[in-house]
């Protein structure tokens, strides 16, 4: 009986997490899209300032300084990026060893109980958003680097003819 209450204690701790990453969502969620927004502009600029300095007779000061400026943008929207991503992660592994306990467990209550744990916890899989247009997980970096990627050779291309 007491596995039992620890089962019911750890549904409603999940419960907590849910509720907690679903009020980050709420609280954060505009300034984490504007976070990302903001990221890729001034990224953008920083490149076509870069396109600039390359073609002109800038000084090797704002070059370093338009460098350093991007790279500061995209370690910030990293952190954020991974610290979301880690709760998606730390989900996945919850789920996993509830799925690898339920298999050693014989036939019994407590075996049935740790299923429905399981299989509502695959159900809502807390998740960070940016206000419910992205889930914010390494996939976003993908894309964001994709982005600026594609501006920069659309720059390069700009700038040799």
């Amino acid at each position: 009986m007491v596995l039992y209450e620890k089962l019911s204690e750890i549904r409603n701790l999940y419960k907590e997490i849910f509720e907690a990453v679903e009020q980050f969502n709420v609280v954060f969620g505009w300034i984490i899209l504007f976070l990302f927004t903001g990221t890729l502009v001034e990224v953008l600029i920083c490149i076509n300032e870069l396109m600039i300095t390359m073609t002109g007779s800038a000084s090797i000061k704002i070059f370093l300084e338009n460098i350093l400026k991007a790279i500061f943008y995209i370690i910030n929207i990293s952190i954020v990026v991974m610290s979301c991503d880690k709760i998606e992660k730390e989900n996945c592994s919850f789920i996993d060893r509830g799925y690898f306990l339920q298999s050693n467990l014989e036939k019994c209550v407590l075996r049935d109980e740790l299923h429905y744990l399981v299989s509502w916890a695959a159900e809502i899989r807390p998740k960070c958003s940016a206000v419910g247009f992205f889930l914010v997980n390494q996939s976003i970096l993908g894309a964001l680097f994709s982005a600026m990627i594609s501006y920069m050779i659309i720059c390069v291309q700009f700038n040799f003819s």
